[in-house]
């Protein structure tokens, strides 16, 4: 037993003298290469260079890197969409997710792209905020998990993946003055648990900052919770980016630990005075950059970077995981009777209703949309089950609207079915990030907006055999037609293969086994 000890520790005493020497010749090579620099070569790798970059170093063979939105997938261009970050964290599947990860970061990688900007796990703290739809949920072991596992994923590529937003952005109004004040240890416990698991689990190399302030001080810009909390107690050692057009003060930004610049030229004009002045420390600039010169070289970029293949992007595999995913998405509510699931085989016709029938890859507005290049609405899902002919499609009413213009006909279309199924929710219409058309929930109303639940509820009354499905990223309540449904299934915005996956469970192909990450209220009164 004694020679068995002794054998663990001359083990563990080997195992820290490797990682020791190991770590000494990393910052050996980034004290070497900081060495090399001139001041502005410095604030050249701090800058953004042009949307979604920073400038390229050619005499030192310094990469620039090249970033993009989003977390369900590849911003630019026509590439696979997964499921939102809500529909994910409804799967409480950390296998399914860590393959979305992977398929991702081929995706990024594919095309050129060396990092990601996701996943978001910022909490779910109000439905009716515009960016629920990217969140991880409310909950923030599941929201660590959920990031933990898709962090994991991606950077199994040779893709940076970027944990956002840190933290505690929530409803889009005012983001960028909005002030969240909290105690330290609410902070620590629950709003920035999340971040913590996820970061220290996965060994994600970059964080991006909140628009907030916390305590009075902008995240950008907040010592606290940058270097003390973020470095100092969890000792993340990567390079922290800015939000677009977040940074408000550079010096205290950069001081504070936001390493990068990124949607303004705040750095780019300010930091070269503030160094050759003293204002700016040397210490303050060169700290920063071994941040940066640390995440190019662990991830590969400064060393060996292969080129991703492009076959990659939207391949069956990819389409596969897609679907995987919004199959583990779509949350079973309710079931009287046992009217789900339908028998394809011995049913004749199926009455399709509502303003979320046709349109597939609904998301939130903003900068997590991704556009493949296809997707698969409800009803063409059904259509590829049990074929065209069993099934009728009406609009019935808009998603947010007075008008019931479409009521009579939809109405008469029921009374003929076997079946309705009404396809509820909402779109990029009425929720979204803070720009262009996007806000938060557009009804400031956790109910189901328009005449829609008015229209189920009269669908119900001419055939029971009613089943409601919702699609949104903020849940929406539906406490006065509840009682009215026989069937429910909620599924979060679950991308381009949505449309096949809820047919699955319709038709019993597949079981239903999403849970809820968010809690449904009855109503505005239930928020705090």
């Amino acid at each position: 037993m004694n020679k068995i000890k002794l054998l663990f520790v001359v083990t563990v005493f080997a195992i820290s003298a490797v990682k020791s020497e190991a770590q000494q010749l990393l910052d050996n090579r980034i004290d070497s290469i900081i060495g090399l620099m001139t001041d502005q070569e410095k604030i050249d790798q701090m800058i953004n260079n042009a949307f979604g970059t920073t400038p390229t170093i050619s005499r030192l063979k310094i990469p620039g890197f090249n970033l993009c939105d989003g977390p369900p997938g590849v911003r630019n261009g026509r590439h696979s969409t997964f499921p939102v970050g809500m529909a994910m964290a409804a799967t409480w599947d950390e296998d399914i997710l860590l393959k979305v990860g992977r398929a991702m970061g081929e995706e990024f990688w594919a095309n050129g792209y060396n990092q990601q900007l996701g996943p978001c796990i910022d909490l779910c703290r109000d439905p009716r905020a515009g960016r629920a739809a990217e969140s991880a949920g409310e909950d923030p072991f599941l929201s660590g998990h959920v990031g933990a596992a898709l962090n994991t994923g991606v950077q199994t590529t040779p893709v940076i993946a970027t944990i956002k937003h840190f933290m505690v952005e929530s409803k889009q109004s005012n983001r960028n003055t909005c002030n969240e004040v909290f105690t330290e240890r609410l902070m620590q416990e629950h709003y920035g648990y999340n971040f913590r698991y996820a970061i220290q689990k996965s060994g994600v190399l970059s964080v991006m900052d909140a628009y907030n302030l916390i305590n009075d001080v902008h995240c950008t810009e907040n010592d606290t919770l940058l270097r003390v909390t973020l470095r100092e107690r969890w000792g993340f050692p990567f390079y922290v980016v800015s939000d677009w057009a977040s940074i408000y003060d550079s010096k205290k930004a950069v001081e504070a630990g936001t390493d990068i610049c990124m949607g303004s030229n705040n750095y780019k004009n300010d930091l070269p005075a503030l160094v050759s002045s003293g204002s700016l420390s040397k210490a303050s600039l060169n700290n920063a950059v071994s941040h940066i010169l640390k995440t190019k070289i662990l991830s590969g970029m400064m060393d060996y970077y292969p080129t991703g293949d492009k076959a990659l992007a939207n391949s069956t595999g990819h389409v596969q995981v897609a679907l995987e995913c919004a199959r583990k998405s779509v949350v079973l509510l309710k079931n009287q009777d046992s009217i789900l699931p339908i028998n394809k085989n011995t049913v004749t016709k199926i009455a399709l209703i509502g303003p979320n029938a046709v349109r597939g890859n609904l998301n939130c507005w903003g900068s997590s949309e991704v556009f493949p290049p296809y997707s698969v609405g409800i009803l063409k899902g059904i259509q590829n089950k049990i074929g065209t002919t069993k099934v009728s499609y009406l609009k019935g009413c808009d998603i947010n609207s007075t008008s019931e213009t479409g009521f009579s006909a939809a109405l008469a279309l029921a009374k003929t079915a076997d079946y309705v199924i009404f396809a509820a929710g909402l779109d990029s219409t009425q929720e979204g990030e803070a720009y262009g058309i996007g806000n938060d929930r557009k009804t400031k109303s956790i109910d189901l907006p328009g005449k829609q639940m008015t229209l189920i509820t009269q669908l119900a009354a001419v055939n029971p055999n009613i089943i409601v499905v919702v699609q949104s990223g903020g849940v929406c309540g539906l406490n006065t037609c509840l009682n009215n449904i026989k069937g429910l299934l909620y599924a979060f915005y679950t991308g381009q293969e949505g449309g096949n996956a809820v047919a699955d469970i319709l038709f019993g192909d597949v079981n239903p086994s999403g849970r809820m990450p968010v809690t449904m209220p009855k109503s505005d009164s239930q928020l705090p």
